[in-house]
Formats: C-alpha cells, sequence, structure tokens
C-alpha cells in the first residue's frame, strides 16, 4: 500500500513540476512555493538590473515605506483586521526576529524529461535566480503568524514572469558591470569595495 501511494505522489510531484519556482520563506520554514512557466525566457536576465527591480516589486521595503507587493500585502492585513498601523508598534524592537525571503529558481526539468513526458525527481538540479529578503518584525504578529498569500500568488508569478521574459535587460548600472557575485573570480570579489 505504501509504495502505491508513494508511486501516487511521485506521479503527482511530476505532473506539477515546471521550469521555474519561486519559494517564499519565513525563516528557512517555507510557507508557499510554486511552480510555473515562462514565455519567451531571456537567459540575459540573470544579471540584470530588472531582475534587481523584479526582487523589488515583490519584496521591497524601503525608507520611503513604498512597498513590494508582498509587504503591502502585510500591511493591507494589518490595517483591514484593526491592528495597529505596521509602523506605530512600539514592541517590534524587542519582537523575535522573522526575515521573510523570496527565492526564484530555475531548474533543469526539460532536460530530464523523456519522450513520454517521464523524468527521475532526484536528478532535479536547481539553480537560484534571485533571492529578496525583508524583515517582518515591522508587521503585527497576527498578520505574519497567519499567512494567506494565495490571492496575490497570481500577480507574484506574473511579475516573475514578465520581468525574465523581457528582449533586453540592463546590464550596465552607472558605470558598473551587474555580475553575480558567484560568477566572479576570487581576484574580481576582492576587489569589490564594502560599507
Amino acid at each position: 500500500m505504501a509504495n502505491k501511494k508513494d508511486r501516487k505522489q511521485r506521479q503527482f510531484e511530476k505532473q506539477i513540476v515546471k521550469p521555474f519556482e519561486f519559494i517564499l520563506r519565513i525563516n528557512d520554514h517555507i510557507i508557499c512555493q510554486r511552480y510555473f512557466n515562462v514565455k519567451n525566457y531571456n537567459n540575459d536576465c540573470r544579471e540584470s538590473f530588472e531582475i534587481k527591480e523584479m526582487i523589488d516589486d515583490i519584496m521591497g521595503i524601503n525608507q520611503e515605506m513604498t512597498l513590494g507587493l508582498i509587504p503591502d500585502f502585510f500591511k493591507y492585513k494589518c490595517m483591514d483586521n484593526s491592528y495597529k498601523p505596521f509602523y506605530a508598534q512600539n514592541n517590534h524592537l524587542n519582537d523575535k526576529e522573522d526575515i521573510f525571503s523570496l527565492e526564484v529558481l530555475k531548474n533543469n526539468v526539460n532536460k530530464l524529461r523523456d519522450k513520454d513526458g517521464d523524468f527521475n525527481l532526484d536528478a532535479i538540479r536547481k539553480d537560484s535566480i534571485a533571492i529578496g529578503m525583508f524583515d517582518g518584525k515591522i508587521f503585527h504578529p497576527n498578520v505574519r503568524y497567519e499567512i494567506d498569500i494565495r490571492s496575490i500568488i497570481p500577480n507574484i508569478i506574473r511579475i516573475i514572469q514578465d520581468a525574465m521574459s523581457e528582449k533586453s535587460y540592463t546590464k550596465v548600472y552607472g558605470s558598473t558591470s551587474l555580475t553575480r557575485y558567484n560568477r566572479l573570480s576570487s581576484d574580481e570579489y576582492a576587489k569589490l569595495e564594502t560599507y
């Protein structure tokens, strides 16, 4: 009986696995994971300014209180449930850390599929395209612990799909060439300025 259930579970997983996925976590615990396709995916997006803007559109919090999609949703939930506004809480300094992170991944599932659409789930390799984070302490604990983001998942996927399927990307910002840290040689990494 266990083998039959295991086989059914593996068949289900094979049906839902798509070439891209995002994972939303709180303190390394998965809240939401979705697989999706990107029509006209452009591999040049990986080291571009547009990917940074994509993460800001979803996860961004800055000093002027311009919020990304997920923090704005949390703010709305605070106001909707008559909690104190998230910026007016006086206990958030003593609260435990709650770091929300969103990771966008590309996997090799299309290369693994045979002509019947079958593949080995253990052979999937995932390559991180972008990661963004924010500290959830600025939101009421009831909002960040009772997370239900199902209503904004299509918007998250749409923002990712739009950013990863553009025809051209900004590869140089000012006089700086945009390169991921894991692509830098040790000499190039040593030359980076740290603030």
